[in-house]
């Protein structure tokens, strides 16, 4: 048995649902972080490991959709991969970063 289908309630381990209102993206990142890299998991985000076989990408893409608002996996439906959702929030959250000190700067 794979030790990542050891973990069947995401939210067990990453208590944080991420959501754009609530400003905690990096508390969420590194619950998950700490999950995937606890389970040898790391290179499906970051894309270095071609998955064996199309469920190793269901488990962490369910994770993702697990612990995350629904307004946010409504903008990862299309994303194929772990790698590419990791890739789409980590930007999403980093415009939004940027775009909020802009603001703060014109204020």
């Amino acid at each position: 048995k794979l030790a990542f289908t050891t973990v069947t309630n995401i939210r067990r381990h990453v208590q944080v649902v991420l959501d754009l209102k609530a400003s905690n993206f990096k508390l969420w990142k590194r619950y998950f972080l700490l999950v995937i890299t606890r389970l040898r998991l790391t290179g499906y985000l970051d894309g270095t490991i071609t998955p064996a076989s199309p469920i190793d990408l269901d488990w962490i893409q369910s994770w993702i959709f697990g612990s995350v608002s629904p307004s946010i996996a409504e903008l990862l439906i299309d994303q194929d991969t772990a790698a590419k959702m990791w890739s789409a929030i980590e930007s999403l959250f980093h415009d939004n970063k940027k775009s909020r000190s802009m603001e703060k700067k014109k204020a």
